[in-house]
């Protein structure tokens, strides 16, 4: 039965009620779909956390000079500097653990393109007839790249076994935020760790990349330049950039499974390298701090998560008392037409299926609104959309078995 002239008419009789239904299903239904964004990136989080970062340990090592001047002669001396080096290219190759290193000085660049919020400073300097700004920067080598699971959105990622800076050219992969500020193959001028460098740009990171450094367990990184260390350290280096260059890359993070002699078996492993390499200004810092900041994380991440479950429920539930409000409202101005067709011969089974159209009308509505309205936005996430399809759709059923149960029982008592 469709009787499209009797919906228009239902349409045209309850414009302002249907109007309010819209409105309120439109406003809750987009409140959801952005708790559901918000839960979405939330539970993300949390897997990504538990599958780095549950079952490890991890040390911080730094290299460490009681005195600035001995540490100014260790890096002008070519045997000390070769000791470093040594000690580096055996401690990023260990099988037993993953060295993560990684550093975020900022690097210098000239006629930079982009706004405020990718500089690390306001402050700028002249070096060499060219005015320099300093822009967020994170340095890493390979295994921290990959133990942080950072991953490339758009173009290409590092090729770390051709990793060097011979030629003064270095590849960049940049920050989500990046793009349309800087394009694939573009070069960047820059000084980095006081050497003239053109940055070559291969790529962008995935959006909301994010990676433990200095404590923070999320660093986020959509605004930073990410250099590659290469794998090991090469000759002909120029002194200075060498000495700034080796003391950067021994700074980072010692990462080794859980178990209850994990700090002993770093200490004894690194006791042996130093005795293979002749280098032995390093200590190991902030050796609980990991754990402690990761729980942390844990323990927001998973308080959020359950207030965003109750305000979700709290919200559901207060909107389908409205809703089924307002749909009993329009059936009790309806019951006479409904009557009438129940005389003129149509069956029960008919008269419900008038009013599951009649009633699905203001969601079916809303949510299609909803879905163009982010869309338009780039918002929409077809993950998060479903859920929010299926909530809608939960809705209205319960709304409509409502309507149903009332309206068997005043045909009961009708005898109709």
């Amino acid at each position: 039965m469709w009787k499209l002239k009797e919906f228009r008419w239902y349409i045209c009789n309850n414009y302002l009620l249907l109007f309010l239904q819209v409105i309120i299903l439109f406003l809750v239904l987009g409140l959801i779909y952005v708790f559901l964004l918000f839960s979405h990136n939330l539970f993300d989080t949390n897997n990504k956390f538990n599958e780095i970062y549950s079952d490890k340990t991890m040390y911080e090592l730094v290299y460490y000079f009681e005195n600035p001047d001995r540490f100014s002669d260790f890096r002008d001396s070519d045997a000390s500097m070769a000791r470093l080096k040594n000690f580096y290219d055996v401690l990023s190759q260990e099988k037993s653990f993953d060295f993560l290193s990684s550093c975020d000085q900022q690097v210098a660049i000239t006629n930079f393109r982009g706004d405020n919020k990718f500089k690390d400073s306001d402050h700028t300097y002249d070096m060499n007839g060219k005015t320099y700004i300093n822009i967020k920067s994170m340095q890493m080598n390979q295994k921290a790249f990959e133990f942080h699971k950072i991953t490339v959105d758009k173009g290409t990622s590092f090729q770390w076994d051709g990793i060097d800076y011979k030629g003064n050219k270095i590849p960049v992969i940049l920050g989500a935020e990046y793009e349309g500020v800087y394009n694939i193959g573009d070069i960047i001028d820059a000084n980095f760790y006081s050497l003239d460098v053109e940055l070559e740009v291969i790529g962008f990171l995935k959006k909301d990349s994010t990676m433990y450094h200095k404590y923070e367990v999320r660093r986020c990184l959509n605004q930073y330049i990410i250099l590659p260390y290469p794998e090991k350290g090469y000759k002909n280096m120029e002194k200075y950039f060498r000495g700034i260059l080796y003391s950067s890359m021994i700074n980072g993070n010692i990462v080794i499974e859980n178990k209850d002699n994990a700090l002993q078996f770093v200490l004894d492993k690194l006791n042996d390298i130093s005795k293979t390499t002749g280098y032995y200004e390093y200590t190991l810092i902030g050796i609980p701090i990991f754990k402690v900041q990761y729980n942390m994380v844990m323990t927001i991440i998973q308080s959020n998560r359950n207030l965003i479950i109750k305000i979700l429920v709290t919200l559901i539930c207060i909107t389908t008392f409205i809703m089924c409000s307002i749909s009993y409202f329009i059936y009790q101005r309806r019951q006479s037409v409904y009557k009438l067709y129940k005389i003129l011969g149509y069956s029960q089974k008919d008269i419900q299926s008038m009013i599951f159209r009649e009633l699905s009308f203001p969601y079916i509505i809303s949510f299609i609104l909803l879905s163009i309205y982010y869309f338009q936005k780039c918002w929409l996430y077809w993950q998060c959309t479903l859920k929010l399809a299926l909530i809608d759709l939960g809705w209205m059923w319960c709304v409509y078995l409502f309507i149903v149960y009332v309206h068997r029982h005043n045909g009961k008592e009708l005898n109709l």
